[in-house]
């Protein structure tokens, strides 16, 4: 079987390619570099994304008010980006999406801060109240106040979730 010249370049090229790739891949599983996007990192990225569409001003907060505290929760997403394993950030940027109603969005940030900190027996506590009462998924409400009363069995909130 004869190849031509053009075919021999486009081969060794493209084994060329698979071998660069497959190093790249190699070195990035050893943990020597960091090429490729992980699963990690579209989990975070996913959890970063903001979307206006589901905030709502509470009564009474007038609209340069509102628009403030957007501009906040910017701000708090590009602290988090700086920083991402710092709790504090975290639970600052889920805050804010709490206060602007986004509670998916408040619970997939105060996920990340339990994962940092799992005796935070706060963020396991707010975590409940988000699942209980705006996302209504009661299975993960009992588990995340059983959490936080693991943690700090007085913890008078958590008893207060669990009785409602």
């Amino acid at each position: 079987m004869n190849f031509t010249k053009t075919q021999k370049i486009i081969a060794i090229a493209g084994g060329g390619i698979a071998l660069v790739f497959g190093l790249l891949w190699f070195f990035q599983e050893q943990g020597l570099i960091k090429v490729f996007p992980t699963a990690e990192d579209r989990g975070l990225r996913a959890t970063l994304r903001i979307d206006e569409s589901k905030f709502k001003a509470a009564v009474g907060v007038s609209d340069e008010e509102f628009r403030k505290q957007i501009n906040e929760l910017y701000a708090r997403r590009d602290k988090v980006r700086k920083t991402k394993n710092d709790p504090a950030a975290w639970f600052a940027f889920g805050y804010q999406l709490n206060y602007l109603n986004d509670h998916e969005g408040a619970v997939r940030a105060w996920e990340v801060v339990f994962r940092l900190q799992p005796q935070n027996h706060v963020v396991a506590a707010n975590l409940a109240s988000n699942y209980q009462y705006f996302l209504k998924d009661y299975a993960r409400a009992e588990f995340y106040y059983d959490k936080a009363l693991t943690i700090q069995p007085s913890y008078t909130d958590a008893w207060k979730g669990l009785g409602d």
